[in-house]
């Protein structure tokens, strides 16, 4: 099972595993009833091919380089059992040739999956030559930017409105040191009121204290007399000490307005700097010939040229080794298939594997389509620089409208690709389904195969497709979700890129 839908089903595909062969051993356990001896030279070849596949170990990973020299292992074990096991699905008895096609399908799934490694490994390869052509297209587009900018350009009108907010920011310097001045002489005034209320209470408390010692010295009348005196002056002290303190705490809380002044202040100033800076720059760049404009220009036909023989090598890549990969494994699924098929009713799980399986191919095959052709179109999008010769600019021109129509053939062949796969998805969730006894965890997965062939459609009718949608719970779908779509133009927008294969 491919990476797409083992998170989807729950198989770990991280480790190495062996064949597992439930169906197949109890085809064989019946092979007793129907008459065969243990001599018996057929009987004895389905069980070295059951202990054969027991001992194939498929690794979680490709081993070694894909091309005309080298095998897999396993691979090559698997087909070994194929062969050996073909002459009994044609020769032996009923019974014989249901347990063969049963460890046929067993073997060509290990075949398949085998291959959907090699396939997934192309794929990977495939998007990671992505890369630097984005990049290079990043750089493309900078330079023809650039170019066009240079050419277009003209800063009389851009000078006028930089000079413009520069008056504009001098006027609002102005304005703001203004309003910053006025706010420190409140600020100022309120701090010298309640200095001149605190050095007068002071000079009262002062006097009252005076007046304390000399009653000391009075007579008790007299120096009740003047403890009014002195209280009435502690009285006005303290009144005047509080209306200090107001004046000093008003001027405290006016100190952040004054802050935030001096900081708006700064503010336009290092604006004005910047607008400055700006139409000495425009200055500047009017001064500039035509000439760097060709230069940029020259320059994005150079990374454009290194762009084609990139894209050309990923296209044949893409043809030659990826899609041919694909379609190996989909050859292996399809063979898997047609053996399980020919068991019966004992073949129902091997056929949903084998068709699941395929259409993970296909999903796989889509989504690395959508990435190569949504890069295409976005070279396809590309304007051409006018600073460029006119034989120069037809040349580009023409290249990047190659790259828009291979973008649309592209687009085709992923709807297809999910129209295939929403119909290797909705085999595999019948088979599924016809298998006897099938227990909770079938009817789960026949429950997100449904769900998982209606995306597909979806997506083949260039609807958005998000994977975490799929849950646990009854899928149900209107009328006109349910046939496959036509194939035609148009964009596909998938959803969560990292649920693919």
């Amino acid at each position: 099972m491919t990476t797409f839908t083992a998170h989807l089903f729950g198989r770990s595909s991280g480790r190495r595993s062996r064949l597992a062969l439930p169906l197949v051993l109890v085809a064989l356990s019946g092979l007793a009833v129907v008459g065969c001896d243990e001599g018996d030279a057929t009987v004895a070849a389905l069980e070295r091919a059951r202990l054969a596949l027991n001992d194939i170990s498929l690794p979680s990973q490709p081993v070694g380089e894909w091309d005309a020299g080298a095998s897999d292992p396993a691979e090559t074990a698997l087909t070994k059992v194929v062969a050996d096991l073909r002459p009994i699905t044609t020769q032996g008895s009923t019974g014989q040739k249901a347990a063969a096609s049963l460890l046929m399908a067993q073997a060509q799934l290990g075949i398949a999956d085998r291959r959907a490694a090699y396939a997934a490994l192309a794929e990977r390869e495939a998007l990671y030559a992505l890369t630097p052509i984005r990049m290079k297209i990043d750089a493309m587009l900078s330079m023809a930017s650039r170019s066009s900018a240079l050419v277009a350009y003209d800063p009389t009108a851009t000078i006028e409105q930089l000079e413009g907010l520069i008056r504009s920011k001098d006027a609002e310097i102005g304005q703001r040191q203004r309003d910053r001045a006025q706010i420190e002489a409140d600020i100022l005034l309120l701090r010298q009121g309640a200095e001149e209320r605190l050095t007068m209470a002071a000079g009262q408390r002062d006097e009252a204290a005076r007046l304390s010692v000399a009653a000391m010295a009075l007579s008790a009348h007299d120096a009740g007399v003047q403890m009014e005196q002195i209280h009435t002056l502690r009285r006005q002290a303290d009144a005047i000490e509080l209306d200090g303190a107001n004046l000093l705490a008003r001027a405290e809380v006016r100190q952040p307005e004054l802050n935030e002044r001096e900081l708006m202040v700064g503010q336009v100033v290092s604006q004005k700097a910047e607008l400055v800076a700006a139409l000495a720059s425009t200055r500047a760049r009017a001064t500039e010939s035509a000439a760097e404009a060709s230069e940029h220009a020259t320059a994005a036909a150079g990374v454009a040229s290194e762009i084609n023989t990139l894209v050309e090598a990923t296209l044949d890549h893409r043809k030659d080794v990826a899609d041919a990969r694909v379609s190996k494994a989909i050859e292996s699924y399809d063979a898997a298939q047609s053996a399980a098929g020919a068991a019966a009713a004992d073949g129902y799980g091997l056929v949903g594997t084998a068709a699941q399986g395929r259409g993970d191919m296909l999903w796989l095959r889509a989504q690395n389509l959508r990435h190569t052709g949504d890069l295409l179109e976005q070279l396809g999008s590309i304007e051409v620089p006018p600073a460029l010769g006119e034989g120069e600019r037809q040349a580009l021109a023409g290249t990047l409208a190659t790259y828009a129509q291979r973008a649309r053939t592209l687009r085709a062949a992923q709807r297809q690709a999910l129209t295939d796969a929403a119909g290797a998805f909705e085999q595999a969730r019948d088979s599924f389904g016809r298998v006897r006894g099938g227990d909770e965890a079938t009817r789960v997965r026949v429950n997100r195969l449904t769900q998982l062939l209606d995306l597909c459609r979806r997506g083949a009718n260039g609807r958005a497709i998000d994977l975490s949608t799929i849950t646990d719970e009854p899928a149900t779908f209107g009328d006109d979700e349910q046939p496959a779509p036509e194939a035609g133009e148009g964009d596909v927008t998938q959803g969560a890129e990292s649920s693919g294969g």
